[in-house]
């Protein structure tokens, strides 16, 4: 038997020593160690969420939101048909102007044309969340204001009021939810802004 053949017979040997090494008492007495979930204290949790908030206003800079604030919602009147734009849906919501506001401005008919999956997806979805933010790079209008959902980009304010509003970026404005129809094609959203008294 050559050298080489007693080598590779020693490695095989010496690796199946180890799979198949009997267990010694020593590892049958020591307990697996459990992994228990830490508790967070308060403190770090308000850190954490500290951390996210001053995380979320420098984004909210960078990302040039003018609003993302939102009335809440008392209640959300649904309504699906049948119409000539062919299957619709609709909401209708109802919400009290919060006290010490006003309405600033009343922004009607704008056009869910950009993705209307993405509409039809906030229609139906729990959270209805709206944002407003610039698009500064926006090719076709350097005064662009997109208005986003957690689904997407819904569409965009009328050149006229982005004008306007883009002035208005450090204001504390709030959205007010009014009205939303969806049909197969095409789509509208009716919302005000509120500003401080």
């Amino acid at each position: 038997m050559s050298l080489t053949t007693l080598i590779i017979v020693g490695i095989i040997i010496y690796i199946l020593y180890f799979i198949f090494k009997p267990k010694s008492e020593d590892d049958y007495s020591k307990p697996k160690a459990k992994s228990t979930p830490q508790k967070l204290s308060r403190e770090k949790l308000n850190n954490a969420i500290n951390k996210v908030e001053h995380e979320f206003t420098s984004r909210k800079k960078e990302m040039n939101i003018i609003t993302n604030i939102n009335v809440p919602v008392d209640e959300a009147i649904k309504d699906s048909k049948k119409d000539s734009y062919g299957k619709s849906q609709s909401i209708k919501y109802k919400s009290k102007i919060p006290k010490g506001y006003k309405i600033y401005l009343d922004i009607r008919d704008i056009v869910l044309g950009y993705n209307i999956n993405t509409a039809r997806k906030f229609i139906n979805a729990k959270n209805q969340t709206l944002t407003l933010a610039r698009e500064s790079g926006n090719e076709y209008d350097k005064n662009a204001i997109a208005v986003l959902s957690y689904e997407g980009k819904l569409g965009y304010i009328h050149s006229h009021i982005a004008s306007s509003l883009v002035k208005d970026t450090g204001k504390d404005l709030m959205i007010r939810h009014q009205y939303i129809w969806v049909g197969e094609k095409r789509g509208t959203l009716h919302i005000q802004l509120l500003i401080k008294k």
